[in-house]
């Protein structure tokens, strides 16, 4: 849970470092085709997609080990059903022998009470009282609430199989706990892989936003120079060749200035002739 709280911080400083470096970054050149070596920021981007695989593989380890644990406590479920179906059945074979030794003792009863009565019509008046006090007890016994049955103390092996399911079920819980917590530490690993993938968008869109204002700048001034240096040809163009000053140069005006040029030239190259 420590590393939980180490993550933002160090995710802080990248970030940090990412936003005062972006803009000391070289201006990429026209002709450089070849692959840049990868930046800090990538490299860090690496190591949260590593962190992010080695928590899948922890999260993939705690459930292979809660699908043994979940086998182990279904096995175990198994093997104590298994041994109270045995333990009822022989507690059904011994509740059948009981009632089958008080049919037989019932049965053996009412042979002694009939060889009582044949008794009792032999000896008649002395045996008639011991036969009355016999049925009395007889009814009585009969007439008197059947116990409940005890129900037997666990045995050693329920007892290791019970105990062995609680602990199966505590170490589950736990398990439970330990993947909620890598979940919840993948998915905030997850979001500021998002966060830095989201910065560095947006820091190279603003760079290329910045490359297409500075090509459009150029490109404005560039016309704006061409535009000048046109109107002043134009201007030096019109100043040699429109004679007359409306704005436009007739064939008429070229000649004529072309003509005055070259006598010109002709008179000083006499001039330099003459000084010589």
């Amino acid at each position: 849970m420590a590393s939980a709280h180490v993550y933002p911080a160090a995710m802080k400083t990248i970030l940090t470092s990412l936003t005062l470096a972006l803009p000391l970054a070289p201006a990429v050149q026209a002709g450089d085709h070849k692959k840049p070596a990868p930046s800090s920021e990538e490299r860090r981007i690496q190591d949260v997609k590593k962190r992010l695989d080695e928590t899948a593989q922890k999260i993939t380890s705690a459930k292979r080990a809660l699908e043994l644990l979940t086998r182990q406590q279904e096995h175990n479920a198994k093997s104590l059903k298994q041994y109270q179906t045995d333990l009822a059945n022989k507690k059904a074979a011994a509740e059948k022998r009981g009632r089958e030794d008080a049919a037989k003792k019932r049965a053996q009863e009412e042979v002694a009470k009939k060889r009582a009565r044949d008794e009792a019509i032999k000896k008649k008046a002395q045996e008639s009282d011991a036969a009355k006090r016999r049925a009395a007890e007889a009814a009585k016994r009969r007439q008197a609430p059947a116990k409940k049955p005890q129900r037997p103390a666990p045995s050693k092996a329920e007892a290791t199989l019970a105990s062995q399911l609680a602990a199966t079920e505590k170490a589950m819980a736990q398990l439970r706990e330990q993947q909620n917590e890598l979940s919840e530490k993948r998915s905030a690993i997850y979001k500021q892989l998002i966060e830095v993938r989201k910065r560095k968008q947006a820091a190279k869109k603003k760079e290329a936003d910045a490359r297409a204002a500075k090509s459009k700048a150029d490109q404005e001034a560039k016309k704006k120079q061409a535009a000048a240096a046109a109107a002043k040809s134009r201007a030096e163009f019109l100043k040699r060749f429109d004679r007359n000053r409306d704005g436009q140069v007739t064939k008429d005006e070229t000649r004529a200035t072309l003509a005055e040029e070259a006598k010109r030239r002709a008179a000083e190259r006499e001039k330099a002739k003459q000084k010589k």
